[in-house]
């Protein structure tokens, strides 16, 4: 059965059949935060890193790749 980046009728660590093409899409954040950092490219020999400017709303591609956010919450006032 395929579906989407998966396909089960593969063993495993093969690579799927087609790779699906990145996608766009805005993340929007409420609250208030001291900082926000995207880790992408995990799998890659070089990983990066990148401080989001404006954590409330801010543009990502989506990949097969392995991303993740780092959110660090403001202060307690």
């Amino acid at each position: 059965m395929k579906n989407g980046l998966w396909d089960d009728s593969r063993g495993y660590g093969k690579k799927q059949e087609v790779d699906l093409k990145d996608s766009e899409c805005t993340v929007t954040l409420k609250g208030e935060f001291a900082a926000v950092t995207a880790h992408e490219k995990l799998d890659a020999e070089t990983p990066s890193k990148r401080a989001i400017a404006d954590p409330k709303s801010f543009p990502l591609t989506l990949s097969e790749r392995v991303l993740f956010l780092q959110i660090t919450p403001a202060p307690a006032k």
